[in-house]
């Protein structure tokens, strides 16, 4: 299983970076003012190539056993967002859908609360002695349950260049 996810990690990631070695060198060399604005752009793709593969192998976790079930982790969810197209892995997409609309939802809830209480209060000291809207729009985007969802929303790469899955016929229909 562990020899699994590396290989799916590891084609994804090439997959991933040839999709980043192509913005990289549109970016360059069509959006960039200047040589030293390419230089920025081009350190920019390069720094979300090196978070990806830090993201995907679970670098920010310390412990070693706990490391190997975030990286499956991590790795089940990119395999489900990416070809949720296949019979067998479309209701674990809409389970993952339905998380992140319930999150969000529960994101707007608190920025709007955060105005409510600007509109009936101002900014003035909040319940508690707390900074009041200061607070409450410090914390609403700063508590995330589903961490690991809305980040690998932020790799998914064109299907051409995603890794297609070992045997897919296991995913499909019968009778396929």
């Amino acid at each position: 299983d562990e020899a699994a996810v590396r290989d799916f990690i590891a084609r994804f990631l090439a997959g991933h970076a040839a999709a980043l070695a192509r913005a990289k060198d549109h970016a360059a060399e069509v959006q960039a003012l200047s040589g030293p604005d390419a230089e920025r752009l081009r350190a920019r793709y390069d720094r979300e190539l090196a978070d990806a593969r830090a993201f995907l192998n679970a670098e920010d976790v310390a412990d070693a056993g706990e490391r190997a079930k975030v990286r499956r982790l991590r790795a089940a969810i990119l395999f489900i967002e990416t070809n949720r197209d296949l019979p067998l892995l479309s209701w674990p997409g809409e389970i993952l859908d339905g998380l992140i609309a319930a999150e969000q939802a529960m994101l707007v809830f608190r920025q709007r609360h955060a105005r409510m209480v600007e509109r009936v209060i101002g900014r003035r000291v909040g319940t508690g002695g707390s900074a009041g809207v200061e607070y409450l729009d410090q914390t609403a985007l700063a508590y995330r349950v589903f961490k690991e969802i809305w980040r690998t929303r932020t790799l998914l790469l064109d299907p051409q260049l995603a890794p297609e899955p070992k045997q897919r016929e296991f995913y499909g229909l019968r009778g396929e």
